[in-house]
């Protein structure tokens, strides 16, 4: 199973969009969120269709994050690629934030770049004790 696909010129993850009670894992989202998402509104999911996008969060869930932290990062080497991007479509859950935070350093002790928008307090100021290579990381309000 495949967790990475192109995306803006480098690899992203696509989770599911929406709220969480739809299948989704936007839960911080607000309405100007569902209004404004490009990963909606512009149609730059690049064909992922929503049961890709649940498997691919269904790996996170079932996995310890060294392995998804392994397995993203063969990925990225197989696709020559040293930049990745989070959240392509959809967010991190606050029951996820550990989790997620243990892959996205898992990346950074690799030096893999990332980039990526959270509306995930908790993940976003986590993130901020990572290395200068990902200290550019954002939170969309």
């Amino acid at each position: 199973m495949k967790l990475l696909y192109p995306f803006a010129n480098v690899m992203g993850l696509m989770f599911p969009l929406g709220r969480l009670e739809d299948g989704g894992t936007c839960e911080f989202a607000t309405p100007k969120c569902h209004d404004e998402c490009c990963a909606c509104n512009l149609d730059i999911e690049m064909g992922i269709e929503f049961t890709v996008r649940r498997n691919i969060f269904n790996y996170f869930l079932d996995n310890r994050p060294e392995d998804v932290a392994a397995k993203m990062l063969g990925e990225l080497k197989r696709g020559k690629c040293k930049i990745f991007t989070w959240f392509a479509s959809g967010d991190c859950p606050s029951f996820l934030t550990e989790k997620f935070f243990a892959v996205v350093k898992g990346l950074d002790d690799a030096k893999i770049i990332q980039t990526g928008f959270t509306r995930n307090e908790d993940l976003w100021e986590k993130c901020h004790k990572l290395s200068e290579n990902n200290k550019r990381s954002g939170m969309q309000y």
